[in-house]
């Protein structure tokens, strides 16, 4: 049996229980109050009316202190017992799999319950579940992406973090919190080290000893749960088309009927649930926000809701509202600096059908890109979304754009041409 209790995170409901304490407050003072009028006759007034403010004041503070306890461990945990039953009707378990899941190794229990922690405290220790509340608040406010509940048992080797899919592995790596992380090392380092690759850094990551890296070194450092946070964050947008659920657009179509009725009656009453969630997922893999929800259903609607998700997504990053969105996310100073695909590439890749055909693609862009590094590539609207499709397993942090998508008056730089 793990030792770890399996934890549902819950973001919305942190006061519940409020009207349970309030209801059992009302109880007792009018059970009080009947015992004290019964009693009347039988005291003097001063009497009464001490013991009247004593009691109140004895119930009043027990029940500030009862909802303050709640309060407080629900905002340090962020997290409520598996009990909960989601929007669904019943748990994530119930089905059998989630549709995110965590997996830490023992010596990373800390990181979410203090009572593992040896005697060395670590600022990290019972913050993870917190950094998940982060995660998900995060999203919303930068994309409009609410992710489900995240699950967090204990499974696999000591130090090992497992991030599952519904039930697929997306991401498997090693954290030391005792340790802290650094992207390099001091000339003739000669003290222990772990060396780490991690999806998130385009070069690999070294977890050392605070104390055996001097205070004026200059370097990156993090600790594990930034390493968690920003795994965790590439894998939910990355699996946005898995994680997406037909359920929350549902959930959306009726907070658009209900606060834009004139809008919502002006769309076509049989639209497709499944296919604005792959146009949605669509956009959130490729970083573009979803928060205007009532423009891109209105834009599903004028441009076909029996088209195609894929084409349906170009045509509504093409449109005037994302343009402006793409262009201030990858611009610097009014400018972009991409690798921008020649005419021969351009034909290489309308032509390209088989896997032979589109690892030649790849190995030619190998030969100029970085994989795990962060580039911007742009190209003909007619190949992007091809191109995006054929580099997104290899180059996972490379962003594929058209000219199109980019406002006019942004300058281009060329780094190289492929």
């Amino acid at each position: 049996m793990n030792r770890l209790k399996n934890y549902d995170y819950d973001l919305i409901k942190e006061l519940s229980g409020f009207k349970i304490y309030f209801v059992q407050f009302l109880i007792c003072l009018t059970f009080t109050l009947a015992i004290l009028f019964i009693g009347y006759s039988f005291i003097s007034i001063k009497i009464f009316y001490f013991l009247l403010f004593g009691i109140l004041f004895i119930y009043t503070a027990a029940i500030i202190y009862s909802i303050n306890t709640r309060i407080c461990a629900k905002r340090l945990t962020g997290a409520v017992e598996s009990s909960f039953k989601n929007k669904y009707g019943f748990s994530n378990s119930a089905v059998g799999v989630d549709v995110i899941k965590i997996t830490i190794g023992k010596n990373l229990l800390r990181l979410v319950d203090l009572s593992y922690s040896n005697e060395n405290y670590n600022i990290q220790d019972g913050s993870l579940l917190c950094f998940i509340k982060l995660l998900r608040d995060r999203l919303i406010y930068l994309s409009g992406y609410i992710i489900p509940l995240i699950r967090v048992i204990e499974s696999g080797q000591n130090n090992e973090c497992r991030i599952y899919v519904r039930g697929n592995v997306k991401a498997a790596f090693n954290v030391y919190p005792e340790l802290i992380c650094i992207d390099k090392l001091p000339d003739n380092f000669d003290k222990e080290y772990k060396e780490e690759n991690y999806v998130i850094l385009d070069k690999p990551a070294y977890w050392v000893k605070a104390d055996d890296i001097p205070v004026s070194f200059e370097c990156n450092r993090c600790n594990s749960l930034r390493i968690i946070f920003e795994i965790l964050m590439f894998i939910c947008i990355k699996n946005a088309d898995e994680i997406l659920q037909i359920q929350d657009i549902k959930k959306l179509l009726k907070q658009l009927k209900k606060n834009y009725k004139e809008e919502y009656n002006c769309l076509n009453k049989s639209l497709d649930c499944g296919k604005i969630k792959n146009v949605m997922a669509n956009l959130i893999k490729e970083n573009i926000s979803v928060k205007d929800f009532v423009n891109i259903i209105s834009l599903i609607k004028e441009y076909g809701i029996e088209n195609n998700p894929d084409y349906l997504s170009e045509k509504i990053r093409n449109n005037n509202t994302f343009r402006d969105q793409i262009t201030q996310k990858y611009s610097v100073n009014g400018a972009i600096n991409a690798y921008l695909i020649s005419e021969k590439t351009t034909q290489k890749i309308q032509k390209a059908q088989s896997y032979k055909e589109e690892k030649e693609i790849i190995e030619e862009l190998e030969r100029k890109i970085s994989k795990n590094s962060k580039n911007i590539i742009i190209c003909n609207p007619d190949i992007r979304l091809k191109l995006f499709k054929i580099i997104n397993e290899v180059f996972v942090k490379t962003s594929v754009l058209s000219y199109s998508e980019i406002l006019k008056s942004t300058e281009i730089k060329a780094r190289d041409i492929i």
